[in-house]
């Protein structure tokens, strides 16, 4: 038995890469990670079979394998790949199969490792993860004549040599054009263009993935719930990403959902799908359902850090639009009254969207609060004018930053005295801001 075991993997990692040009287009991207079960994302160039065969480091005799799925045109050829019956705290290795041939090359990690299982038995792992937003990838035939929008493509490898568990796409994660939105198979073809870019291949199998959407990868520019093709490019994301996956489809009037990493929960926000200007209560971004369930899981969450991903600036009291100040007043200050009151401690807001990266802090008179950190534009250009000295009341002074970054969010420390450190790093990999918080700083 052990010998076939041998013999198989031997073959299936001498099959040098012959398939790959010819078969894979994108990927693997890793997706949601758990203690008990990982996915696997990939689209290939044509219809395909795929399949992923994943055993323990240094077990081979342990290896398992997911089912065969066929990719097809009318889904863009991707594929996304349930590997189950994972252990806690384990680094498996595996092989993506297109056709029975092994097709992941030395330039692409095949390696993940399972979230440890920590509570009641130890202190939770240390981890790291990066976010950012506004990733334009330019294509001539289809942009505005003049300059190019995407400015910064190398940052992406940058972030690929990042040591960090996951990343955090805060939405703009593709940008639409015109001549995309007004059908299905052009948003398909827009992710399609956007995600097989040469530079995003290593960070896709290098790290885990979790996603939120703004207006370019939602519909067009400022697009809100009246855009009549919401549905395909709701069917795109789900398409494109590999979120966690909910058991009762609570979410199908949007994207919104969580996760959980170690002692600390990720909400991962829909400011379009439901967004309109004329509400109950005026402007909403999220909607009543949506809120209730913010609500809801943040007065249960005891997570130590809870961090809400929205691709609209939460605290912001100085612009015009684009925020949850000017176009969801409402909501704000129904989510501020709810932390207030029950003292929920531990709320990071993670926005993007402004093509500028800042940090803000929001405290009561009691001195009880939470904070914020804007970070965008990854790859897009750079924020000018009247929005790069905007007079944000909750703004940290000297924390503003006009330059194509992602930010790196580091938790450290015994479950009593967790640590959360924030650097914004730029495409040379210099730091040009950093913050760190503890637990004592989200008390009053």
């Amino acid at each position: 038995m052990k010998k076939r075991i041998l013999l198989a993997i031997s073959l299936l990692l001498s099959f040098q890469i012959f398939a790959q040009k010819e078969q894979l287009l994108s990927g693997p991207m890793l997706g949601y990670n758990t203690m008990k079960e990982v996915s696997i994302w990939c689209q290939t160039i044509a219809p395909a079979e795929c399949q992923i065969i994943y055993w323990p480091v240094n077990d081979w005799q342990s290896m398992r394998s997911t089912k065969i799925l066929e990719t097809t045109r009318e889904n863009a050829n991707t594929c996304e790949l349930i590997l189950d019956y994972l252990e806690p705290g384990t680094t498996y290795q595996y092989a993506l199969l297109i056709n029975g041939q092994n097709v992941v090359d030395k330039s692409k990690s095949n390696t993940f490792r399972t979230q440890a299982q920590w509570k009641w038995r130890s202190d939770p792992e240390d981890f790291s993860f990066l976010t950012g937003s506004c990733t334009y990838i330019n294509e001539a035939a289809y942009d505005r004549p003049g300059t190019p929008y995407g400015t910064a493509i190398k940052i992406l490898d940058q972030m690929s040599n990042d040591s960090a568990r996951f990343m955090l796409w805060l939405g703009d994660n593709m940008y639409m054009r015109e001549s995309d939105w007004e059908s299905r198979s052009g948003v398909l073809r827009r992710y399609t263009h956007t995600r097989q870019t040469k530079e995003m291949q290593p960070l896709l199998s290098k790290m885990h993935h979790y996603a939120i959407w703004d207006d370019h990868d939602f519909g067009s520019n400022d697009a809100n719930g009246s855009y009549v093709n919401k549905s395909y490019t709701r069917e795109a994301f789900d398409l494109f990403w590999a979120n966690p996956k909910n058991a009762n489809e609570f979410n199908e009037d949007g994207i919104y959902t969580k996760f959980t990493w170690q002692d600390c929960e990720f909400f991962l926000l829909d400011g379009r799908y439901n967004k309109r200007r004329f509400g109950k209560q005026g402007g909403e971004l999220l909607g009543e359902k949506q809120v209730n369930w913010l609500l809801e899981s943040l007065a249960k969450s005891d997570a130590t850090f809870k961090f809400i991903a929205a691709g609209s600036q939460f605290l912001n009291d100085a612009t015009d639009k684009e925020c949850f100040f000017a176009e969801g007043s409402y909501e704000r200050q129904t989510i501020i009254n709810l932390i207030e009151k029950y003292k929920i401690k531990g709320v990071v807001f993670i926005t993007g969207d402004r093509h500028f990266t800042e940090f803000a802090a929001y405290k009561n008179k009691d001195k009880f609060g939470f904070y914020e950190i804007t970070s965008s534009p990854i790859t897009s250009s750079v924020a000018t004018g009247k929005y790069t000295t905007e007079p944000n009341s909750f703004l940290e002074p000297g924390s503003r930053i006009l330059e194509n970054v992602y930010t790196k969010l580091s938790i450290t420390g015994p479950q009593k005295n967790r640590m959360l450190k924030l650097e914004v790093i730029n495409i040379n990999g210099d730091i040009k801001w950093k913050k760190t918080l503890s637990q004592k700083d989200f008390e009053p």
